[in-house]
C-alpha cells in the first residue's frame, strides 16, 4: 500500500508545548543532597503537545495549520522559530500565561527529573474570544480537525463545543486526543482516542466497569454521541468501537525505549489517513504501526513518512 497524505489539509487545535531535553552522564552524587550530578553533554529542544501532533503530520507530508495559545516570552519565541524551521504554518494567539514548557534531565538514558513551566490560571475573556475567532476563520479551509487536549486551557467548554458545532456545519470530521475527566465538551466528535488510564478515569466517573472495555466503551460512545471510540492499550494494542461493533488490533511488537509523544503520533497518523480517504479500520491499523515505530525512539520525536511506508510495506495485506 502506497501512502500519500500530501493532499490532505489538517487543522490542529490544542495546547502548544515546548519540550527541552538536557542529556548528560551521571558523574557522582552531590555533596549538597543525595541526588546525582549530571555532566551535560548536549541539549535538544522540540515541539511538544499539539505542536508535536502538527510536526508528526508535517513529517507525514500533510498540509497542516497549528492553532493554539502561547506566551509572549522567550520559550514562545523559540517554539515559533522551531515551527517555522519545520515549515509548520501557525495561527497562534498570544496569551498572558507563560508558554507551557517541559524540561527533562536525562542521565545515562534515564530520565532523572522533569521541570514544568506553566501557570494554572484561566485565560482572559479577551484571549478566549481571539481563540474562538481564529478557530471560526480556519475550520472551513480544512479537511479534518484534530483537537490535541493536554488540559492546559485551550480546549474548554466554550471552545470545545464551538469546534464540533462549526466543523459539523461544514461536514468536517473532528478527532480528539482527550485529557479531560469530563468528556461533555467532546460530544459529537468523529473519534476520541483515550489511552487505558484516561478511559479508566472516565469509567470511574460514570461508575462503569473499567475491565469491561467493550461494554463500557459502547456506553461511553453512546453517552457522548461519539461516532467512534479508540482505546489505546500500550503493549496490548488498541480497541476500536464503532456503531457496527468492535475490533481488537494487536500491537506491533517493538523494543520500547520511550512512550513520550506516542499518543501524538497515533492521532496524527489517524488524521492523515482519515483526511486522505482511508476507512476507519485501515486508518487504525496504520496508526498502530506508527505507534510501534515511535516507541522505539527516545523523547518526543515524529515518525517520518519513509519509515512508516517501509513498516507498512512489511505487513502483509
Amino acid at each position: 500500500m502506497k501512502l500519500d497524505f500530501s493532499k490532505a489539509r489538517i487543522l490542529v487545535i490544542g495546547d502548544i508545548i515546548l519540550d527541552k531535553y538536557f542529556h548528560g552522564n551521571v558523574t557522582r552524587i552531590s555533596p549538597e543532597a543525595p541526588v546525582p550530578v549530571i555532566l551535560k553533554q548536549y541539549e535538544k529542544t522540540v515541539p511538544g503537545g499539539a505542536a508535536n501532533v502538527a510536526n508528526n503530520l508535517r513529517k507525514l507530508g500533510n498540509k497542516v495549520l497549528l492553532l493554539g495559545i502561547a506566551g509572549n516570552d522567550n520559550n514562545g519565541w523559540l517554539l515559533s522559530s522551531i515551527l517555522k524551521d519545520e515549515n509548520i504554518d501557525t495561527d497562534v494567539v498570544m496569551g498572558d500565561n507563560p508558554t507551557v514548557t517541559k524540561i527533562r534531565i536525562i542521565g545515562e538514558h534515564q530520565q532523572i527529573c522533569r521541570l514544568d513551566i506553566e501557570k494554572n490560571t484561566p485565560f482572559t475573556d479577551k484571549v478566549k474570544k481571539e481563540l474562538v475567532k481564529a478557530i471560526g476563520n480556519q475550520i472551513k479551509a480544512h479537511d479534518l480537525v484534530v483537537i490535541s487536549d493536554y488540559d492546559k486551557g485551550v480546549v474548554n467548554p466554550e471552545s470545545g463545543a464551538f469546534i464540533t458545532e462549526e466543523a459539523k456545519k461544514h461536514g468536517i470530521p473532528v478527532i480528539i486526543d482527550p485529557k479531560k475527566k469530563d468528556w461533555t465538551m467532546y460530544k459529537g466528535a468523529t473519534l476520541v482516542t483515550p489511552n487505558l488510564k484516561e478511559f479508566k478515569e472516565i469509567c470511574h466517573r460514570l461508575q462503569l466497569d473499567d475491565d469491561d472495555l467493550i461494554g463500557s466503551g459502547k456506553y461511553v460512545k453512546d453517552r457522548f454521541r461519539l461516532e467512534n471510540l479508540l482505546i489505546t492499550l500500550s503493549d496490548k494494542g488498541m480497541m476500536l468501537i464503532t456503531k457496527e461493533g468492535y475490533q481488537r488490533i494487536e500491537t506491533v511488537k517493538k523494543e520500547v525505549f520511550d512512550v513520550s509523544g506516542a499518543g501524538d503520533t497515533v492521532i496524527a497518523t489517524l488524521a492523515a489517513c482519515l483526511a486522505s480517504g482511508y476507512d476507519m479500520q485501515k486508518s487504525v491499523e496504520v496508526a498502530n504501526i506508527a505507534a510501534g515505530i515511535v516507541v522505539g525512539k527516545f523523547g518526543t520525536a515524529p515518525v517520518m513518512i519513509d519509515e512508516l511506508q517501509e513498516a507498512v510495506s512489511q505487513i502483509k495485506e
